[in-house]
């Protein structure tokens, strides 16, 4: 109650000034599921930094009629009053994140949602020039089920730069933890439940013709708008779906501005070492990718900035890295594949490159990991030998069908022998004093298995 009787002496002290002075830009509703009924959910949004109306708390809605007040979690408290200010990014704009869990009754489909007053004025495509009087709203839907159920995290922000006359490109570049297959749409913002933003009109429609045109990968995300003819601020939104084993089980609306430039500008390269498309290139696990990343901006004669997003930079035991080498315009990536990381969809990688006003051009790269050759070939003869616990403690169990003396090796993922010997029909190995992770145990007879220690 007090978060609410808060808030609401903020709204209205601030009378019509508050209302007027819009602030939010963009965002979207994310979960992760932390028990068998219940979620941390997470409110992202990016909104106007130099803006007097700021939000330390923003009202959830959890679908089972049921709504409270979240409070912003990150950033300092220059107030000394318990919130957060959230971050302030480039070019005045500030990230908020509100957090908060909730347990729902039972299982089942719910709809996350959070309305708030205003939109940015002067949105060239909805209601302009009074976008200011519409609703900023947000909406995900969880599909709560026994099975563990996250939402898609998303790598790249939903604010990004365009110029007129020029192509726009950007990639949101979401990752599902659980496998489950990602599908792209571009639909109409929300202002409320099933509710399109007032006198919305697709981007494309703002001066049409045959060189405005709008479009969105279904599997990569990737939009493209070839090209803005208006400068202004422009709202998309992205309708992110996932599925498994072919059944949708989550939904999520990510609401974006754009803002085109009147200057004309050229878009800057990006450039690598290896072929890249939006088809999926297997490698197998102990394989290593390296890849060469050059951005340059000729065309304009400006600095640039190479980036990258992937959970490929967190999610594996032995992570990728993206390195810049100290020279402008020149970056290294390198991975070596895990046998974790064995999975039906791929990986995604975005590589960035950002001119010194903000606009940028894409590479991107999608992997699907598949179990190594030998490992594969060796299915037969790893039947003729049983290794448990797996994962394991401290002892591992080898169990022979045959009573032969075979050596076997144990090697990390850096292929160095942690452990060799032989073993007899029954043989026990110390696992004591090795560090936690993956392991291949490899036999003279050429059967191989993985070991997991934890």
């Amino acid at each position: 109650m007090k978060i609410k009787f808060i808030f609401l002496f903020v709204f209205l002290s601030a009378g019509f000034n508050f209302i007027k002075a819009s602030h939010n830009l963009a965002g979207e509703i994310t979960y992760r599921q932390v028990g068998a009924k219940s979620i941390l959910a997470s409110i992202n949004t990016f909104s106007d930094g130099l803006s007097p109306a700021d939000r330390d708390s923003l009202r959830i809605c959890w679908g089972d009629g049921e709504c409270e007040y979240l409070i912003r979690v990150n950033g300092i408290d220059e107030n000394m009053n318990g919130v957060p200010d959230g971050v302030l990014v480039e070019n005045d704009y500030r990230y908020n994140l509100y957090v908060g869990q909730h347990e729902y009754d039972n299982l089942g489909t719910y709809t996350l949602s959070m309305a708030d007053p205003n939109r940015q004025g002067d949105i060239l495509n909805v209601n302009y020039p009074q976008s200011d009087m519409i609703n900023f709203f947000l909406e995900t839907d969880v599909y709560l089920s026994m099975d563990k159920n996250d939402s898609p995290v998303l790598y790249e922000r939903p604010l990004d730069v365009g110029f007129i006359n020029s192509p726009f490109i950007h990639i949101p570049n979401a990752f599902d933890e659980e496998g489950d297959r990602i599908e792209y749409a571009l639909i109409p913002p929300l202002m409320n439940n099933g509710l399109d933003a007032l006198n919305y009109v697709n981007v494309d429609q703002i001066m049409p013709g045959a060189n405005n045109t709008i479009s969105i990968d279904s599997e990569t995300g990737l939009i493209l708008w070839d090209s803005p003819q208006i400068a202004g601020a422009y709202v998309i939104a992205v309708e992110i779906k996932t599925y498994r084993n072919g059944v949708l089980n989550g939904r999520i609306i990510r609401d974006m501005q754009i803002e085109v430039a009147e200057d004309e500008n050229l878009l800057p390269n990006i450039s690598h070492n290896k072929p890249s498309s939006d088809l999926v290139i297997e490698v197998q696990a102990e394989e290593t990718i390296d890849l060469v990343i050059v951005g340059d901006d000729e065309g304009n004669n400006g600095a640039i900035n190479l980036s990258s997003s992937s959970p490929l930079y967190s999610r594996s035991s032995m992570p990728a890295v993206f390195n810049m080498n100290g020279l402008p315009g020149y970056g290294d990536f390198k991975w070596t594949v895990t046998e974790e990381l064995v999975r039906e969809e791929p990986y995604q990688i975005v590589f960035q490159c950002t001119d010194s006003l903000g606009y940028a051009n894409f590479a991107l790269f999608r992997y699907k990991v598949v179990s190594s050759t030998n490992i594969k070939s060796a299915q037969k003869l790893n039947e003729q030998i049983k290794v448990f616990p797996n994962p394991v403690a401290n002892v591992l169990n080898i169990v022979l069908k045959e009573s032969k003396l075979i050596d076997y090796q144990l090697l990390n993922y850096n292929s160095e022998i942690v452990r060799e010997g032989k073993v007899d029909y029954y043989g026990r190995l110390s696992l004591e004093g090795l560090n936690n992770g993956i392991y291949l145990l490899k036999f003279s007879n050429g059967a191989y298995k993985l070991i997991f220690k934890n």
